[in-house]
């Protein structure tokens, strides 16, 4: 007798309910021949969802992230304008409300970038050397650079001439220690003149405090001709438009309308992609995400919160988690509020999907963003139970044995966990890649 196959695969249906993977959970246990060639037939047709639509997915969120990125960048640059002026028109007195305005407005362009770091290490972008003024310079390193010795921008700025103060000359001496005037820096990958936390720290200064952020005053930026005020201003217009500069090189490379672009070689490899894909996954997990941003654990140094200066570190853990997410599942929520629907690693994690989906919430719904305002004070915000309802930076004072440090470390044995697990997935899917060794 000839079986269709949709008859095949719907008798199946009727026969295993809502078995394992929509087919058989023990398959080896039945002797029914008509179960058998159900399940051969849908053993081979799991999941409607290609590979080739994960690798889709997974470029189109990341055009769509960075574009958000750019967006909100660009907000920030124009705010910080509004604070201290253009190039052609300087603000010698600036305004305590515009300031606070331009400290708000770098908070609020954090998530969407935050969202976009899953895609480091992944051969994209990000990763590559987009910078012509600094050609040797990984464009990642101009956009996110952390830690970086604050000091060392307040040398840059004192020992430059206003007229000195170009993207160029402020790119040159980025992870320079061969700086006139400042060479008692010996750091390199601290010396950082540029990116998101160098005009953190120029509106927020130093952290110097346990409970707030940093103490940056307003008549840092009041002063006309000649004054380290200008200067500071210049600096921060310049590196502002660094930022928006940078993010729109990374966001135009996803762009697939644009010349030179990486998105539609990468969709049209799909093998090689989903390998750069789930390299990125684990390395971002397991060395970044995991280990080098929660080195707070273990240093109890308060140097080593990520964004330190204005203390929106929670919100950089939670964004970063939702940003793993967001490939995961295929989707992205867009900054107008729409959402983009596509596929995920989620379709190919099978079994392990369980530990993956409620380690992803755990990592992220640990933080609780309860702070609020330009010197992100704690607010009102109800925190559920067993969530990190203090300041970031308030665990190294609290200790290894506080109960809201419990929670960070569980946090890290969650990423390192979803890191294991999308190392797993990888391999049972036929993929092979280096997993990273930190």
């Amino acid at each position: 007798m000839y079986w269709n196959k949709k008859i095949i695969i719907i008798l199946t249906f009727v026969i295993c309910g809502n078995c394992e993977n929509m087919g058989i959970k023990d398959e080896k246990k039945s002797n029914n021949p008509l179960l058998a060639v159900g399940y051969f037939f849908l053993a081979n047709n799991k999941s409607s969802v290609s590979k080739q639509d994960i690798v889709n997915s997974y470029a189109d969120i990341a055009f769509t992230n960075y574009s958000d990125s750019v967006t909100s960048a660009s907000n920030l640059k124009s705010a910080i304008e509004s604070f201290i002026g253009t190039s052609g028109v300087d603000i010698t007195n600036p305004s305590q409300v515009n300031m606070d305005a331009a400290k708000k407005a770098w908070i609020d362009a954090r998530p969407s970038y935050l969202q976009t770091e899953i895609f480091r290490f992944a051969e994209g972008p990000i990763d590559e050397k987009l910078e012509q003024r600094k050609p040797e310079a990984g464009i990642e390193t101009l956009i996110n650079a952390w830690p970086l010795d604050e000091l060392f921008v307040d040398c840059i700025i004192a020992n430059t001439t206003n007229s000195n103060l170009t993207e160029a000359n402020i790119l040159n001496v980025n992870t320079s220690i061969s700086t006139s005037n400042c060479l008692s820096f010996t750091s390199a990958d601290k010396n950082i003149t540029v990116g998101w936390h160098a005009i953190e720290y120029l509106l927020w200064g130093q952290d110097t405090d346990l409970a707030a952020g940093g103490s940056r005053v307003l008549s840092d930026f009041v002063g006309g001709n000649g004054t380290i005020a200008e200067k500071r201003r210049t600096y921060l217009r310049v590196i502002a438009k660094l930022l928006v500069d940078h993010l729109t090189l990374v966001r135009d490379k996803w762009d697939p309308s644009k010349p030179e672009n990486i998105a539609i070689s990468f969709k049209s490899n799909v093998n090689a992609s989903l390998t750069k894909i789930f390299t990125g996954l684990a390395a971002f997990t397991k060395s970044e995400w995991g280990a080098q941003r929660l080195n707070m654990i273990t240093s109890n140094d308060q140097e080593d919160e990520h964004s330190c200066f204005s203390d929106n570190t929670k919100a950089d853990f939670y964004y970063d988690a939702q940003g793993f997410i967001n490939v995961y599942n295929g989707t992205y929520k867009k900054s107008n509020g729409t959402i983009y629907s596509g596929a995920g690693i989620k379709n190919l994690a099978g079994g392990l999907d369980s530990s993956i989906t409620t380690n992803m919430s755990l990592t992220r719904d640990n933080f609780c963003l309860n702070v609020s305002g330009a010197n992100m004070a704690l607010d009102s915000t109800s925190c559920a139970s067993g969530t990190i309802s203090g300041k970031f930076d308030q665990l190294v004072s609290n200790g290894t044995a506080s109960s809201q440090m419990s929670i960070l470390k569980s946090v890290q044995t969650a990423v390192i966990t979803i890191a294991a697990n999308i190392q797993t997935v990888a391999k049972n899917n036929g993929i092979s890649f280096s997993a990273p060794t930190e």
